[in-house]
């Protein structure tokens, strides 16, 4: 029977180079499990000041804060390196949830965001129909009140040319044009031309003067109401375009948030998955290092470890899986509300009288967070259109664009309303750049265990 290894001692009856070769393997082991014992209590310390950070933090949308926010995020490991021998209960956090959670944005913001958009959109662009016509009616019953007042003034004229110099019937009181254009004889038979007093030509003067005086208050009037509602429908328009312009910075930070918590999913899969793999590798280097005749009876232990490291390789491929098909989720109904959104605007955009002038192609965009303040309609007042307040901001608007400002840049690409995603696409699987690298140092430790096992696992991707 091959000599064991006891603790802290080799038995007796080797060879000086086997004996060295069990002391250096006896010490391994112990440092290891010192580790061990010495990474579980930093897991648990980190797990539980992680816990303590989350509580009360209110200050998630300061985007001050952004960068801190991130720094940690990419910081926090699933795994400690210096824990060679992992515990079979670990379960490796959702790596798209852990992202959310220390995200300082999430989609449904954006996606609320863009709601309350199209809801004032809504309202707003009914305010602005409903003005652009009016001005077209007050501008038709203006041109009539003009046209009205002109033939009044020159009717005015001509009859008090008649009345002063005399020319009317001392029977009926007309003048002689008045009784002429009805075909009759002036004057009128048994009646003779007079002359009217300095009183019946200031009474007749008021006469003919009463309809112009009304004809002129309702052109005033027409003209004040029209100055109004124009100046309100200039500010309708100013904010109907800002909205829009609001709207699609919404789209565009909803598609940019879902893509931020991929690529942070995508980055924290990385580093885990490499440390799976660096410990593979070292489990493979100090099996090798194993003098033959104890190698036989540490087999089953190896082969544990092994299948412990290789089952959380596999619970990495799984999550960073489901978090793609999250992601592609996320961006299927993205992209759907947004169309939809698309289809509600063209509507409000089509009411009688606002598309004769408002110049404005609805379409699903995405803005670049790069433009400046006002293109992503930073000015929008979320139905306000008083002129008064031209130029004013809103605070909660300010506040959004700003965390979209503070975004970093993303390509993307839009064919029929469609968003399509550019250079930086989501693979359609785990691709070999992101997928299992430890698939050699895996098979190979798997090869060197001795044969007979039936209840080696594949290698990940195998």
């Amino acid at each position: 029977m091959p000599p064991r290894l006891s603790s802290g001692r080799i038995l007796a009856g080797r060879s000086q180079p086997e004996r060295l070769r069990s002391q250096l393997c006896v010490l391994s082991r112990l440092s290891r499990s010192l580790l061990l014992v010495l990474g579980m209590t930093a897991s648990l310390a980190a797990w539980g000041a992680e816990q303590a950070g989350t509580k009360g933090n209110d200050d998630l949308l300061d985007p001050s804060k952004i960068g801190a926010g991130r720094k940690s995020m990419q910081s926090e490991g699933l795994i400690d390196p210096s824990a060679l021998r992992p515990s079979t209960g670990v379960q490796p956090d959702s790596l798209q949830s852990k992202a959310v959670r220390f995200s300082l944005d999430l989609p449904s913001d954006a996606r609320g965001r863009a709601d309350l958009v199209v809801q004032s959109l809504d309202g707003l662009s009914q305010s602005c129909a409903t003005r652009q016509l009016r001005i077209e009616k007050l501008d038709a019953e203006a041109r009539e009140l003009e046209q009205r007042l002109a033939a009044l003034r020159q009717e005015m004229v001509a009859k008090m040319e008649e009345y002063r110099n005399g020319l009317f019937c001392s029977g009926c009181n007309q003048t002689k044009s008045e009784i002429l254009a009805k075909g009759e004889t002036f004057p009128h038979p048994g009646q003779h031309e007079i002359r009217p007093t300095p009183q019946q030509i200031a009474d007749k003067e008021r006469e003919l003067q009463a309809p112009i005086d009304e004809a002129e208050h309702k052109l005033t009037q027409n003209r004040q109401q029209r100055t109004k509602d124009l100046a309100e429908r200039d500010e309708v328009l100013l904010q109907l375009i800002a909205g829009y312009s609001l709207w699609v910075t919404s789209v565009s930070f909803e598609h940019s948030i879902i893509l931020a918590a991929d690529r942070a999913s995508e980055e924290r899969y990385k580093i885990e998955r490499r440390k799976t793999e660096d410990q593979l590798s070292k489990l493979l280097l100090e099996w090798k290092l194993v003098p033959g005749d104890v190698a036989k009876d540490e087999t089953e232990k190896y082969r544990r470890e092994r299948d412990a490291w290789t089952a959380i390789q596999q619970r990495l491929d799984d999550q960073r899986s489901a978090d793609l098909r999250n992601t592609k989720s996320e961006y299927t109904r993205a992209g759907s509300a947004a169309r939809n959104d698309c289809e509600r605007l063209k509507g409000y955009f089509d009411r009688p009288g606002l598309r004769r002038i408002l110049d404005l192609e609805v379409s699903v965009r995405i803005f670049n967070p790069e433009m400046n303040f006002d293109a992503l309609g930073g000015f929008y007042r979320m139905g306000d259109f008083s002129p008064s307040r031209n130029g004013e901001t809103l605070s909660e608007v300010k506040s959004f664009v700003d965390r979209f400002r503070a975004s970093l840049p993303t390509e993307f690409l839009v064919i029929n309303n469609v968003i399509v995603r550019g250079p930086s696409a989501i693979p359609p699987g785990l691709s070999p750049a992101t997928a299992p690298a430890a698939k050699n140092p895996v098979k190979d430790l798997l090869d060197a265990l001795p044969a007979g096992d039936d209840r080696k696992p594949k290698p990940p991707g195998g």
